[in-house]
């Protein structure tokens, strides 16, 4: 009877382990972000995913009165302190804009300033920072700057 007893407490803790072990290989919450153009949605990216990747948002002067929206969610939290940055192919801070805490999740930055910003070349990357958890900011996506009207949009107008 104690053999039986001991037998099964070990199988009792073996499946356990396995379990716990099956539990911890799934990664939980994470960071996720959106990129919209106007209240188009142009992608959603997960930082703890292998397959998902921002692909590149394509600006020209067709956009200029449009509006660059960026929501970040932090393990499923608003950062504090947040930024959000354009910095040219060399990694110089190009423009920044700050947004209050209150502000809601909504990160909304007019195309014309990007447009308008000063950069060599025709590619911007964009980056959200906030002050606790990503100091230093987070690669977000490229930015494909032409100056030209009537280029095709990353998101088409209707």
């Amino acid at each position: 009877m104690k053999h039986l007893i001991i037998k099964q407490k070990t199988c009792l803790a073996g499946g356990l382990i396995a379990c716990c072990f099956i539990l911890l290989s799934f990664t939980l919450g994470g960071d996720s972000y959106s990129v919209y153009l106007n209240s188009k949605l142009v992608f959603t990216a997960y930082e703890h995913s292998k397959t998902a990747m921002s692909k590149p948002v394509d600006l020209n002067l067709d956009n200029m009165n449009d509006k660059l929206v960026v929501e970040y969610s932090q393990c499923g939290a608003i950062g504090t302190g947040r930024r959000i940055m354009v910095k040219d192919e060399n990694n110089k801070l190009i423009k920044e804009w700050t947004f209050t805490d209150k502000a809601g999740k909504a990160m909304i930055i007019n195309v014309k300033d990007i447009l308008h910003a000063d950069h060599q070349g025709g590619i911007l990357k964009l980056y959200y920072a906030s002050a606790r958890y990503l100091p230093e900011g987070r690669f977000l996506t490229i930015l494909k700057i032409n100056g030209k009207a009537g280029t095709k949009s990353s998101v088409a107008k209707k």
